[in-house]
């Protein structure tokens, strides 16, 4: 990508890239906004890609969620019983998580653009 080209990246395929990135080396060094990271069952963090909310309140990513209400048939915050039709898709944390990646892979993209030139 040069600087001036008339047809860069569209934005639609960019909020693609963004849909199904996993955030690796990009992200490294990078100041992640604590409201977009959860912590795994693994006990590592992870920036979410399907944020849910319960009935309580407290926001996981969905297939954390699961898992844990499987195990323990509870929101594992609210410690309060919980089933698989008792939380709601976060959908203003998806967004700010997408714009923020949207932002982070444009910068990198014209960053690297200018290299090159």
């Amino acid at each position: 990508i040069k600087r001036g080209e008339a047809k860069l990246i569209a934005d639609a395929d960019l909020r693609c890239i963004v849909k199904n990135f996993k955030c690796t080396e990009l992200c490294r060094g990078t100041h992640i906004p604590p409201s977009f990271v959860y912590i795994n069952s693994l006990g590592g963090r992870e920036i979410f890609a399907d944020p849910v909310t319960t009935i309580y309140g407290n926001t996981f990513e969905k297939q954390e969620l699961e898992f844990l209400i499987k195990k323990m048939g509870q929101d594992p915050t609210a410690q309060k019983p919980l089933d698989g039709h008792q939380f709601f898709s976060n959908a203003v944390i998806r967004q700010e998580v997408e714009d923020w990646l949207f932002q982070l892979i444009w910068k990198e993209l014209v960053l690297n653009s200018e290299l090159r030139e």
